[in-house]
């Protein structure tokens, strides 16, 4: 399905002054999937994901020369990286710090290969070992926008219709009902690409499960162990807060947010 971000990412392969690219977002809202679809462009791509990949981890270790680090990487992946010509993509590069660190000798050495890096949980790398100032780029991929998902629903042409100052009342009642459609269902890809190609409500609840179980897996990986049943009654109390400030003391009235 289409991503709005696709155009910025093509804006940022030309531009002059490109620096490797940090793409951000939460875990499954279609990081990877853009960025392979972005490498179409390319006439190669090398793409390394770290988790799943850990022995790719070792390429980065100690000195991190790009000379050698590219050498490393054309005999792991047994692709030659080409500058201009190939897409060099690292992912979930949280695993793996010392690649995060090489971003900045990427733009210094070597800026005309395009790099980009990303991971579901940067934040607690960035917090801890901070971000190359100056060398680096970001951009920030959230779930499907209704936009979006007009465009998904291969709906274009009421997603181009909303910009006008007067709407017809019927077709309003149609955009009202993709709208409702697209609040339940929410913005997470593999949801709506279940609705889209099945509309079944159960196989999208399965996903919206799925999804949820991930995230809560993350919590034992990322929160010390005092702070997980907190994590998780936070997480838990966001749906009751939306469309409000959020308030630590709605969550557990017996207990103060420092203790987070």
């Amino acid at each position: 399905m289409h991503r709005d971000l696709l155009k910025h990412l093509t804006d940022w392969r030309s531009h002059p002054l490109r620096k490797p690219l940090i793409l951000r977002g939460a875990r499954q809202v279609g990081k990877s999937w853009l960025v392979e679809q972005f490498a179409q462009q390319f006439t190669s791509f090398i793409s390394i994901n770290f988790e799943k990949n850990r022995s790719a981890n070792e390429i980065f270790q100690g000195d991190l020369n790009i000379d050698r680090i590219l050498e490393n990487l054309a005999l792991y992946t047994r692709q030659q990286v080409v500058p201009g010509e190939t897409l060099l993509f690292l992912d979930e590069v949280q695993e793996c710090p010392h690649a995060l660190t090489a971003l900045r000798y990427f733009k210094e050495e070597l800026p005309e290969l395009h790099v980009i890096a990303a991971g579901s949980l940067l934040d607690f790398l960035l917090q801890k070992q901070g971000i190359p100032v100056g060398r680096v780029q970001f951009l920030y991929l959230h779930p499907l926008s209704f936009g979006e998902f007009l465009t998904a629903c291969d709906r274009d042409d009421l997603r181009q219709y909303i910009g006008k100052m007067q709407v017809d009342k019927v077709i309003h009642a149609k955009i009202l009902e993709l709208l409702k459609t697209y609040i339940w269902l929410g913005g997470m890809p593999a949801v709506i690409d279940a609705w889209l190609k099945h509309k079944h409500v159960g196989f999208c609840q399965d996903q919206q499960d799925e999804i949820i179980f991930a995230y809560r897996q993350d919590f034992n990986k990322y929160a010390k162990d005092h702070q997980i049943e907190h994590v998780a009654k936070v997480f838990d109390g966001v749906p009751s807060q939306l469309g409000r400030k959020f308030k630590f003391v709605n969550v557990d009235k017996e207990l103060r947010a420092a203790v987070l």
